[in-house]
C-alpha cells in the first residue's frame, strides 16, 4: 500500500501539459503538450522525461534559476524518476526544488510543504524513516499553520506520517492521525468517498489485529446505510463492503447476521463476474 500512496503522491506533482503557459509564451508547439501528457496517462515515464528537461531549461532561461516556476519544473522531472523508481536521481533533483522555493517564496509557504511531502516519501522509499518523520512533520506543520488544522490538504500529509508510523509498528502513534484524516476526508468528501473508505478500512485492520472487533464493527454498522447510498445496493463495491462486514460479524459470535450479510454479497457479487 505504501508503495501506491507514494507513487500517487508523486504523480500529483506532475502538471499533465508541463509546458503549460509559459512554454506558449516561448512559443512550444502544442504538440510537445500533448504528446507529454499522452506518454505521462501511459505510464511511459521514461519517454517523458526529455520533454521535462526541455521544459526545465525553457524555464531557467526565460526565468532564471531561481524562480518558482523553475521549480515546478523540477518537481515535474524528479516526480518521473521517482514514479520509476529512480530515487537517487530524483533526490538532488527534489532538493534543488526545495531550495529554491524556500529562497524565494519563503520557508513557511504551502507550496514549500509539498515538496517536503514527496521529499519525504523518497527518504521513506530509500530507508531513511528518522528524515522521512522529519519532513512529513515540517510539512504537516507549514500546513497546518496556513491553511487550519481542519483543511482538506491535511489528510494527505497525516495519512502519509500514519503509514510511515503503521510500517514502524507505531501504532499508538498512527492511530489518532488516521483518525484525523478520516474526519477531515468524510467532512470534505463524504464518508462514501473512496478516499475516506481507503482510510476506515485501514483503521478496521487496525482494530481487528488489536482484537477490537466491537470498535470495528462500529465502523461498519455506522457508514453502511452511507455505502449503500453512496455505490447503490447493488454495486460491486457495495458487495465488497457487506463481505467484510460478514466477517467482523462473524468474529464476534453475530453467526445469523454474518450469514444473511454474506448471501446478499455473492448475491451483488455474482452479477458482475
Amino acid at each position: 500500500m505504501w508503495n501506491r500512496i507514494r507513487r500517487f503522491a508523486a504523480a500529483r506533482l506532475v502538471v499533465p501539459h508541463v509546458f503549460d503557459r509559459i512554454s506558449r509564451r516561448l512559443s512550444e508547439p502544442q504538440e510537445a503538450n500533448d504528446r507529454f501528457g499522452a506518454l505521462f496517462r501511459r505510464g511511459r515515464y521514461a519517454e517523458a522525461v526529455p520533454y521535462a528537461k526541455d521544459a526545465l531549461g525553457w524555464a531557467l532561461e526565460e526565468f532564471g534559476p531561481g524562480d518558482p516556476a523553475v521549480a515546478t519544473r523540477l518537481n515535474t522531472l524528479a516526480a518521473l524518476y521517482q514514479l520509476q523508481g529512480e530515487h537517487a536521481t530524483a533526490e538532488p533533483i527534489i532538493r534543488r526544488s526545495l531550495a529554491i522555493l524556500e529562497r524565494s517564496l519563503g520557508p513557511e509557504h504551502p507550496d514549500v510543504a509539498r515538496v517536503l511531502d514527496l521529499l519525504a516519501g523518497l527518504r521513506q522509499a530509500q530507508g531513511d524513516a528518522a528524515e522521512a518523520e522529519a519532513l512529513f512533520r515540517r510539512a504537516l506543520a507549514i500546513r497546518e499553520k496556513a491553511l487550519g488544522p481542519e483543511h482538506p490538504e491535511l489528510a494527505t500529509i497525516l495519512s502519509n506520517l500514519a503509514a510511515l508510523y503503521r510500517l514502524q509498528q507505531r501504532l499508538e502513534e498512527a492511530e489518532p492521525l488516521y483518525r484525523r484524516t478520516l474526519e477531515i476526508r468524510e467532512n470534505a468528501l463524504g464518508p462514501g468517498h473512496p478516499k475516506a473508505v481507503e482510510v476506515r478500512h485501514i483503521l478496521e485492520e487496525h482494530y481487528l489485529k488489536q482484537g477490537r472487533t466491537a470498535e470495528a464493527e462500529a465502523l461498519y454498522r455506522g457508514v453502511l446505510p452511507v455505502m449503500e447510498k453512496t455505490y447503490g445496493p447493488d454495486h460491486p463495491t457495495f458487495g465488497e463492503f457487506l463481505e467484510s462486514y460478514a466477517g467482523v460479524l462473524r468474529r464476534l459470535g453475530r453467526d445469523d447476521e454474518a450469514v444473511e450479510l454474506r448471501v446478499r454479497a455473492i448475491e451483488i457479487l455474482k452479477t458482475h463476474e
